[in-house]
């Protein structure tokens, strides 16, 4: 699913969610994480899902398969691959460009 990203901000904003933002600068796509969701701004203004269910928790998996608990911080590697820490189950999550998620501390 595509949503503008000023609607989607402003939505958040309603909502009292928290966002956090890094930029991978290989291919100018930035990458947003609520508290349960990471989210992949491409370059062309368009959003969507790349991992999480919407739903708190520390699941394992691909795409919305996944779950986090709440995300503070983000992180990109070389390879493209997104570290989120969650401190709502204190876990270190890999996701990556393929959207699987796996805990890796």
């Amino acid at each position: 699913m595509n949503k503008i990203f000023i609607i989607l901000l402003s939505f958040s904003f309603v909502l009292g969610q928290h966002f956090n933002r890094k930029i991978d600068e290989s291919t100018s796509n930035s990458y947003y994480s609520s508290t349960t969701l990471s989210k992949e701004l491409s370059s062309i203004i368009s959003i969507s899902t790349l991992a999480g269910s919407g739903v708190s928790g520390s699941d394992d998996g691909t795409g919305t398969a996944a779950s986090f608990g709440y995300i503070e911080g983000v992180s990109i590697d070389s390879k493209g691959n997104i570290f989120v820490a969650g401190t709502g189950n204190n876990l270190i999550r890999k996701i990556t460009p393929e959207g699987v998620v796996t805990t890796f501390a």
